[in-house]
């Protein structure tokens, strides 16, 4: 596996969480992909990886970034967190690299993380 940009902390990140196949993981405020990216490859296409951010030029950074290495199993949406576009209970794993002090409202951004999140 080739390590990319700040493997240092996806490795960290990674060996944190709990891992099996077929999760579903998204990013909060994914930017221009780290460490939606490096997360991806290391999960492999089992998992599907969501990258939310409101950034209309990260979030093409990013896709520009997934067509290079070839990823198809990432999605990137658009939007502002404090809205996350999944049912509840519907997502596995949580991740962000410094993206939920971004939005206007970080607590309401945890509320809809604990909202989504599967309680296993």
């Amino acid at each position: 596996m080739k390590f990319r940009y700040g493997a240092h902390h996806s490795d960290f990140t990674f060996k944190a969480c709990r891992t099996k196949p077929d999760l579903k993981v998204v990013d909060i405020g994914s930017g221009a992909g780290f460490p939606l990216i490096e997360l991806a490859e290391r999960l492999g296409n089992s998992c599907k990886l969501y990258g939310i951010d409101p950034w209309h030029n990260a979030n093409s950074r990013a896709k520009q970034k997934l067509r290079n290495y070839g990823l198809t199993n990432v999605e990137i949406i658009e939007c502002n967190a404090e809205q996350i576009p999944f049912k509840e209970n519907s997502i596995d794993l949580i991740v962000s690299n410094l993206g939920i002090n971004n939005f206007d409202n970080p607590s309401l951004v945890f509320k809809e993380c604990q909202s989504v999140k599967d309680k296993w």
